[in-house]
């Protein structure tokens, strides 16, 4: 990933349901065969209206545009890395 481009984060609540939460990338740096330490910034939490946030409900315009086809399959590639 690059510095600037956003991402979703999503991550279990005690309710059972994901939190997402809006990131951009601050740096990313290979550290193993497909393993990347990839630094980032909050930027808001964010409610989806899918499993696979296709539609970010609560983002402004700016934001919204910002999560195109390729960030949404990143951030099912990265959550599926992180949950398992």
């Amino acid at each position: 990933m690059k510095a600037g481009q956003r991402f979703l984060v999503q991550l279990p609540r005690d309710d059972g349901g994901p939190q997402s939460i809006l990131c951009t990338v601050r740096h990313c740096e290979a550290v193993a065969d497909a393993t990347y330490h990839i630094g980032s910034t909050f930027i808001r939490v964010c409610n989806v209206n899918s499993s696979d946030g296709a539609q970010v409900i609560n983002a402004d315009a700016a934001e919204a545009r910002a999560m195109t086809d390729a960030a949404v399959s990143e951030n099912i590639r990265i959550r599926r890395a992180i949950l398992g």
